[in-house]
C-alpha cells in the first residue's frame, strides 16, 4: 500500500471517530444532564477508538482495491462510500456476540460508527479523487 493510501485511510478514520463522538455527545446531551454525560461518553469514544482498529485494517485491505479498479472514479468514489460503512457493520456482526449482544436489535450500536464512516468518506471526496487520479497517473507512466 502506497503511503498516501495510508494517509488517506488514517486521515478518515481518524475523522470518522471523531465525528462519531460528536454524534455520541450530541444524543447523549439530548437524554441526559450534562453531569451524567461525560464520563460514559468518553469511556465509549475511548472504546469505539480502540474497537474500530479492526476496521482499519479491513480498509487498509479495501482503499488499494477500490482507488486502483478500472472504473470511472467518480463509480470508484460511490464504491468506497458503500465499503466503508458496509465495513462498520460486518465489524458489528462480528464483535457483538463476543460481548453477549445478541439479535438484530443490537445492531443499533452500530448505526453512530456507520454514520459516521458515511459522513467522513463524504467528506474526504476530494481527498479520495486525488488519491484515485494520482494512482491513475502512475499507472500510465
Amino acid at each position: 500500500m502506497k503511503t498516501s493510501s495510508v494517509d488517506h485511510l488514517a486521515n478518515t478514520w481518524l475523522l470518522a471517530n471523531l465525528i462519531q463522538a460528536v454524534l455520541l455527545v450530541a444524543y447523549a446531551m439530548a437524554q441526559l444532564p450534562m453531569s451524567y454525560v461525560l464520563f460514559p461518553v468518553i469511556l465509549f469514544c475511548l472504546a469505539g477508538l480502540v474497537f474500530s482498529i479492526p476496521a482499519f485494517v479491513a480498509g487498509y485491505f479495501c482503499l488499494d482495491l477500490v482507488a486502483d479498479a478500472h472504473l470511472p472514479l467518480n463509480t470508484r468514489f460511490l464504491v468506497w462510500l458503500i465499503v466503508c460503512p458496509t465495513i462498520v457493520l460486518v465489524e458489528g456482526i462480528i464483535c457483538f456476540p463476543v460481548f453477549h449482544i445478541e439479535g438484530l436489535s443490537s445492531l443499533i450500536f452500530c448505526a453512530p460508527g456507520i454514520a459516521a464512516a458515511f459522513l467522513a468518506v463524504l467528506f474526504r471526496y476530494k481527498a479520495f479523487i486525488m488519491l484515485a487520479s494520482r494512482n491513475e497517473r502512475k499507472e500510465i507512466t
